[in-house]
């Protein structure tokens, strides 16, 4: 599963869970509420660095296509310089959003 899917699969989970902390049953059970708060806390974070992840890749190949498209030097000398910038920020975010799916260890609790 590459990695754009499973920030969208996290993303409804974070929306499942919003509206899970909304209900009566949690609410009204302080463990629930502990438990899907925690949960929640925790898909919000992946969700977090997931975007700043999605956002670099996908300014990365505007950029890309932007040196391709264009004839005006300038613009071209300010796309490789982003892509210059974007090409070391994507691996290091890459790494993160990997990290950050990793399941928490239960015993870390």
């Amino acid at each position: 599963m590459d990695l754009l899917t499973q920030l969208q699969n996290h993303q409804d989970e974070k929306t499942r869970l919003e509206q899970r902390l909304t209900e009566s049953d949690v609410l009204s059970d302080p463990k629930k509420l502990k438990d899907t708060t925690e949960a929640y806390n925790h898909v919000k974070e992946i969700v977090e660095i997931g975007q700043r992840y999605a956002k670099v890749k996908a300014d990365l190949e505007d950029a890309k296509a932007t040196l391709n498209e264009t004839s005006d030097g300038e613009l071209q000398i300010m796309a490789e310089e982003e892509i210059q910038t974007l090409s070391l920020t994507l691996p290091e975010l890459e790494t993160e959003f990997k990290l950050a799916l990793v399941p928490p260890d239960p015993e870390d609790k």
